[in-house]
């Protein structure tokens, strides 16, 4: 390096044109060739600011000096200046395997017990180095811990200072969350990382060697979830074939409790006793057989009859089968085993029966796999035991092999009542692995005695099974046993108990299966015969002695017309949400009652609102098209009915329902999108007197659907529905004054009709009021009544109003401050999905601000923002994981 120095001070200078062949490594690092010598270096990137002077990079410069005499931290050469910018360059020593992680990833089959414990043994010596001279590494992990010729090296250089790339947890894969000290995270910012910390993370670390993959990376949980999860205790499981000395190192550097763990120099002490002399520590791998494109059926059963699974099962014994844990130490053989398994548990989770094995079939595929030597490798793992649903789906649906009855019922029988003591496994997800396989089985075992496959068929036996799974908690049986009420399977058949049944899982918290709503309310439809396309319905009036629940849905209903009148679309389905929770009812039970109703054709536009809207089942654009056109087309003879409320409650069903069909044609969900045919409908209702149509008709000419643009004719007839009392016109009209649509403007003109919609109740309204008091738009500005406006729209439950109200509390406009009550109002708003409220949750959380600060909820709420497009929130995850 000499030729390439400029002075012999502690701070060699290099211009920057010295370099050749910039490459970009990772996020602010950079691999780049010395001209003159060839030399391979690493260009770290220093951003220097207020908080990160010269001065400030000098000192930690001395600082590495000191620290680098060690063999295993990187080299420092000196410091360059990127051209044409203030970004100053560290120059240091370049590592040609990449980070740990990268290492293990790679290299994980050709280490033997020794390799890795060299690895263990090197991280250790270079933390006992550090903590000697009194540094908290702070940030220890896997991709930060770097490889040269098989040999770790640190790059410690301003660790307290700079982020690495490996903190960015705001992607959907896990960050370092995982090798955080849980005190330090339960109690965050209020203590200081110390060596205890650090002492945690390397038993994560450890962990990380002796398994080969980055801890918990098989984990389907939220960034949120699995912070939750390991403040309570979770760790990843133990890997078989490792040493049990090396495994009670890393479990004592990750207890719970820092003054429990073990100090970096006992660690180093217990490494160095363990000597690796016995194969037996190794988790060999079977050896995979290559096949041909031919069904090797001979094979297989050789290998079971060798593995011996089937014996006790010939003597009618319940088996007892002995097999390995599945190993997290795996090959690319047993990785894709583990995938495919959680792929098999999600649609078996999530999909009806017959999409299953297509599914299955199509993964095999899409990863290029041969479903031959898929079955063969999964039977020959010495973890086949914990497969065994799987296997016998293969057998059951001729995946790998032919059809075979008789296969699939013994695999279903072995994961039914395979015995495996699992006291000895410290792993929840091995546990729950095994709970799966078995449940898969049971199921599965009861559905070929419902088919007589494989054996004798026996309805009963069937629905028993199912039944008593189902008590116990599972939704998946839980499915099987309406099924058995819906056609009599081993049980008389009842419709009603079927969803009796459902409802008593979903208030016990298990409202997982929505299908079973879907499913129960498709057998209802049948039965109403409601499924053609221009229906015919009869069904009795609302009858005038009600009961609780009629009361209830003719309520709602009125409810229902009374808000598409008063106020604007975007309002509507979360006022109606507010109202069903404010009165304290499932909307899941809402809506099956208001369907299962004698009375149920009366609503239908309410019925199609709620499936348009999400309400009590999934968005199903379908089915609302379905009850819009039953409540527009529905033919009821009325002229036996001497009761004017009843025939005009049809009417108003009538029209709303037409209104809405022409809306989903508008904007084509459901239906193909013609917008010509939604102006048509709304201009030909309006014309027949229909002042919510008139509103839609306005809405046309104002932005040119179906019919030409015209802003002045859209202000006139906003204008004519306002003067005839539509409330949402009147708001809009205040709009058009306010905005100088289709007329000049006129912000007083446009306070007035703000004023008039709102006490009238409509909710956009009351927001302009409060935002026209705020600004002094129209009227003269008043805090303390834009304040009161904000509070009676955040009342009724709009999030943009509770946000507001949010913001007065918090900063004292119009009435005292109060963050307590500011916080109050933000989640609610948050809880309705306003972006900006979210980010001002996380803010509150993470500060502590009118409400006990929370670190985990504000990575929640923040996240949230984020992922919802808020920049602002981007930042402060960013500034909270920096000061982790």
């Amino acid at each position: 390096m000499s030729q390439e120095k400029k002075n012999e001070n502690e701070y060699p200078f290099y211009q920057y044109s010295e370099f050749e062949d910039v490459k970009l490594i990772s996020g602010n690092v950079y691999k780049a060739t010395f001209k003159t010598s060839q030399k391979t270096v690493a260009l770290k990137c220093i951003s220097l600011n207020d908080k990160f002077t010269p001065d400030n990079l000098i000192n930690d410069i001395k600082r590495y000096r000191k620290l680098e005499i060690h063999d295993n931290i990187l080299k420092y050469y000196g410091i360059t200046k990127q051209e044409n910018t203030d970004n100053y360059m560290i120059i240091l020593e370049y590592v040609n395997n990449g980070s740990l992680r990268q290492y293990l990833k790679t290299n994980f089959q050709k280490l033997d017990w020794n390799a890795k414990l060299n690895l263990a043994k090197q991280i250790a010596n270079i933390l006992m180095f550090l903590h000697s001279n009194d540094i908290v590494h702070g940030k220890l992990n896997s991709e930060n811990i770097l490889i040269h010729n098989e040999s770790i090296k640190f790059n410690i250089f301003g660790l307290t200072k700079i982020m690495p790339e490996s903190l960015k947890f705001l992607t959907n894969t896990l960050g370092p969350i995982q090798y955080i000290d849980p005190q330090y995270l339960e109690i965050f910012n209020t203590i200081s990382k110390n060596k205890s910390s650090d002492i945690f993370s390397l038993g994560i670390i450890l962990w990380e060697i002796s398994s080969g993959n980055p801890p918990f990376e098989m984990e389907s949980l939220s960034n949120v979830d699995l912070l939750n999860n390991i403040l309570k205790g979770k760790r990843e499981m133990d890997i078989y074939g490792t040493p049990p000395k090396y495994k009670e190192i890393y479990t004592d550097c990750w207890k719970r409790n820092g003054n429990s763990r073990p100090d970096i120099s006992q660690v180093i002490k217990n490494l160095s006793e363990i000597i690796i002399s016995d194969a037996g520590f190794e988790n060999e791998t079977p050896q995979s057989q290559p096949h041909n494109d031919i069904v090797i059926d001979e094979i297989i059963s050789i290998k079971l009859e060798k593995l011996n699974i089937f014996s006790s099962l010939r003597q009618n014994e319940e088996p007892e089968v002995h097999s390995d844990p599945p190993s997290v130490n795996k090959s690319e053989v047993e990785v894709f085993i583990k995938d495919l398994f959680e792929f098999f548990i999600d649609i078996i989770k999530k999909q009806l029966t017959d999409s299953q094995p297509i599914m299955v079939k199509n993964y095999i595929k899409e990863h290029k796999k041969n479903p031959v030597e898929v079955l063969y490798e999964i039977i020959s793992n010495p973890s086949y035991s914990w497969f065994t649903s799987m296997i016998g789906f293969f057998y059951m649906n001729g995946i790998g092999t032919i059809t075979d009855d008789q296969m699939a019922f013994k695999f279903f029988s072995i994961a039914a009542n395979k015995i495996i003591d699992t006291s000895s496994f410290n792993s929840p997800s091995l546990i729950k692995l095994h709970k799966i396989n078995k449940e898969i089985g049971t199921i599965s075992l009861a559905g070929m005695h419902l088919a007589g496959m494989g054996v004798k068929k026996d309805e009963k036996k069937a629905y028993q099974i199912y039944s008593k799974l189902a008590n116990e908690g599972s939704l998946i049986a839980l499915v099987r046993v309406v099924d058995c009420y819906r056609y009599g399977y081993g049980v008389e058949k009842n419709e009603e108990k079927a969803f009796e049944l459902f409802l008593k899982s979903a208030k016990k918290g298990i409202l997982a299966a929505q299908s079973i709503v879907d499913e129960i309310i498709s057998i209802k439809l049948e039965k109403l015969n409601i499924q053609n396309e221009e229906p015919e319905v009869h069904s009795d009036p609302p009858s005038v002695n009600k009961s609780e629940v009629e009361v209830f849905i003719k309520d709602l209903f009125e409810f229902f017309i009374d808000i598409i009148k008063k106020q604007l679309t975007d309002s509507q389905p979360i006022m109606v949400k507010n109202y069903i929770k404010e009165h304290k009812k499932n909307p899941v039970e809402v809506l099956y009652e208001i369907i299962s109703n004698p009375s149920y054709s009366w609503f239908t536009s309410m019925i199609g609102f709620f499936y348009m809207n999400g309400i009590g089942t999934i968005t199903d654009d379908q089915m609302a098209f379905k009850f819009f056109s039953i409540a527009a087309n529905k033919i009821i003879d009325t002229s036996s009915f001497n009761s004017p409320s009843l025939i005009k409650l049809h009417k108003i069903n009538k029209e709303i329902g037409t209104i809405s069909l022409a809306g989903m044609h508008l904007a084509g969900m459901g239906v193909k999108k013609d917008e010509k045919k939604a102006y048509q409908i709304y201009s030909k209702l309006a014309n027949e007197g229909s002042l919510i149509a008139l509103v839609r008709v306005v809405d046309c000419y104002r932005y040119g659907y179906g019919v030409e643009k015209n802003e002045e004719k859209a202000f006139e007839l906003f204008l004519k529905s306002a003067k005839k009392g539509i409330l949402a016109a009147q708001s809009i009209v205040g709009w058009c004054y306010r905005h100088e649509i289709g007329t000049p403007k006129d912000v007083t003109k446009g306070f007035q009709w703000y004023m008039n919609a709102a006490l009238a109740g409509n909710i956009d309204a009351m927001c302009n009021i409060a935002y026209c008091y705020n600004n002094g738009e129209g009227v003269a500005e008043d805090e303390k009544e834009a304040f009161k406006w904000y509070l009676k729209a955040a009342e009724k439950g709009d999030p943009t109003a509770q946000y507001n109200l949010g913001d007065c509390y918090e900063n004292g406009y119009g009435m005292n401050k109060d963050q307590a009550k500011a916080f109050e109002w933000y989640k609610k708003a948050a809880e309705c999905n306003d972006i900006d409220a979210q980010y001002k949750v996380g803010k509150f959380f993470y500060e502590g601000c009118g409400t006990k600060k929370d670190i985990l909820k504000a990575i929640y709420w923040l996240n949230k923002a984020k992922e919802n497009g808020d920049i602002d929130a981007n930042k402060l995850l960013k500034e909270i994981i920096i000061n982790m």
